[in-house]
């Protein structure tokens, strides 16, 4: 890992929703993959879940992809429990709302699942390497021969088989071994820490203005972002990410752009002190049918090397099962 820890990625820059399937009323596909995966995540992660607060999605006036009863059917055919029940005003406007649905999808601590993760691999002697960095890699006989580059100074390595968790970098990784591409486009999001006094915990997602509000694990701190202002650059890419890490956390701010467009709705966001922003590069796959889909992709190049693009957290401990098992396959095991 490039970072000076693990879990310093894609795992940290989000809002760590521990998806149920509410948030994909448009992907049906999606939301299956969610319900099957999450009891596999709870089976060795579920020390880092955070349950026990109300999670609420309501459905704005005006909403042009969703009506209330679609998202009751929509729930109804993934077994998704709800009570329709809104909050105190102060919470969310009930003028400006079709309806409110309270549940109780939990979200993740992603600093407790840090230390769990680190745990684990040191239990099970997993050589962990942090701030190293893969620059390319070429296969040699059938060994994959990576170049690393460490403290400025680069060595090559040998191995038999290689995952690749790249995300925005994907086709890089394709490009050093001659793989197929995938169509991508990679989008820079943004994310706004805040802390909000005397506020418990709450989730909040409006539809489809899709403002999106969640506990971020420690008292009185939550992540916000919305379609509108959260979005600052998509570009379609050949290979890696086309902007440096450094050039994307120098992008201008738009958290007040983002509170203000969501007070109105949810007023209590006029209490709350802006701490920090994230910006996320966030790739889509153009090959999928469905533009709405988020499933996680897990690729077979061949040559015991493999891709895992896209998805959701919920499915990592149900996709590291999957490749195991192909391994061992690979070695009849």
């Amino acid at each position: 890992d490039r970072n000076s820890d693990i879990c310093e990625g894609a795992t940290k820059a989000n809002q760590n929703r521990h998806h149920y399937g509410y948030h994909y009323h448009q992907s049906d596909e999606t939301a299956d993959q969610c319900a099957r995966t999450k009891d596999d995540f709870e089976s060795v992660w579920g020390e880092a879940v955070v349950r026990g607060f109300p999670n609420y999605y309501g459905i704005a006036k005006g909403a042009a992809k969703i009506t209330p009863e679609a998202f009751r059917s929509f729930c109804r055919r993934h077994y998704l429990a709800y009570t329709e029940e809104f909050p105190s005003p102060d919470i969310l406007n009930p003028a400006d709302m079709l309806a409110c649905f309270k549940t109780s999808e939990p979200v993740y601590d992603r600093d407790l699942l840090r230390s769990l993760a680190r745990r684990e691999l040191q239990l099970r002697n997993v050589d962990i390497r942090v701030r190293e960095e893969i620059l390319s890699g070429k296969i040699v006989q059938g060994k994959k021969i990576l170049s690393i580059l460490h403290e400025k100074h680069t060595y090559t390595e040998s191995f038999d088989c290689v995952i690749s968790a790249m995300y925005g970098n994907s086709n890089l990784f394709c490009s050093w071994f001659g793989f197929p591409h995938t169509d991508l486009t990679v989008l820079v999001k943004e994310l706004i820490l805040l802390r909000i006094p005397r506020l418990p915990a709450i989730g909040l997602t409006i539809m489809d203005r899709f403002m999106s509000f969640l506990p971020a694990g420690q008292s009185e701190l939550f992540t916000l972002g919305d379609v509108i202002f959260s979005c600052h650059v998509k570009e379609r890419v050949a290979n890696g990410i086309p902007w440096f890490p450094e050039d994307i956390q120098k992008l201008p701010t738009r958290q007040a752009e983002i509170l203000g467009n969501n007070i109105h709705f949810a007023p209590f966001l006029k209490r709350a002190e802006f701490l920090e922003t994230q910006f996320i590069p966030f790739p889509l796959s153009q090959t999928v049918k469905n533009p709405d889909d988020r499933i996680t992709e897990v690729t077979s190049h061949g040559h015991e090397c493999w891709s895992v693009l896209g998805g959701k957290m919920v499915s990592a401990v149900t996709v590291a099962r999957q490749l195991a098992e192909e391994i061992r396959k690979e070695y009849n095991a």
